[in-house]
């Protein structure tokens, strides 16, 4: 017996891996995320009623106005592995969370529909550039043997998000204004900052020359 005291806790066959998966990095990345979810989701169900309620834009190109924004995230899905490499994921990830607050306040400036719909692809780009590093930081952190529960859980974050942020996206216009909900909007990115403050930024990615 004593010759195995030092050898610590050993996988049993059928039995759940030790390792934790609630850790530090895992939750306050997964935080992270369902703040990005829930930004992302509250303007989007109502940018194409803005566009038409403020702007008197028709309603082909106010649609446009909301779909933009996943022209930009896709741009983003494409440039944030060179980024991630140059500048590191934890940097990358606050700027592209700053930047997506300042944006979020951008709309509350008065201007043509043609900078909004300029916001509107910066703002797809920040939040895809944020996005695609956080899932590759939260993702460095499961456990091998806990990838699928890991990753479950993780996207309970989009979920929830996506349940959320549109009910709170509507409530707040409605109700109150799109003024308030943009003031919102960006508080809520406020809240991402010290979670990401506090995440370690994992191994650098390395690509092949």
């Amino acid at each position: 017996i004593s010759s195995h005291a030092g050898e610590g806790i050993r996988a049993v066959p059928g039995r759940p891996s030790e390792e934790p998966l609630w850790t530090k990095d895992f939750v306050f990345g997964t935080v992270t995320n369902f703040v990005l979810s829930c930004n992302y989701f509250m303007l989007t169900v109502v940018m194409t009623a803005y566009a038409m309620d403020v702007y008197g834009a028709p309603a082909s190109l106010a649609a446009f106005c909301a779909s933009i924004f996943i022209i930009g995230t896709l741009f983003a899905r494409l440039a944030s592995p060179k980024l991630m490499q140059k500048l590191g994921r934890k940097p990358l990830l606050f700027a592209g969370a700053i930047a997506d607050c300042i944006l979020t306040g951008l709309y509350l400036v008065d201007a043509p529909l043609a900078l909004l719909m300029g916001i509107r692809l910066l703002h797809g780009f920040s939040y895809g550039t944020c996005s695609t590093t956080i899932a590759t930081m939260v993702t460095a952190v499961i456990p091998p043997a806990r990838k699928g529960e890991g990753i479950g859980y993780y996207m309970l974050s989009v979920t929830l998000g996506a349940a959320i942020g549109p009910f709170a996206g509507i409530l707040l216009s409605r109700h109150l204004s799109y003024e308030t909900l943009f003031f919102v909007s960006a508080a809520v990115i406020l809240v991402a900052l010290p979670c990401i403050a506090i995440l370690k930024p994992g191994k650098r990615i390395v690509t092949a020359a």
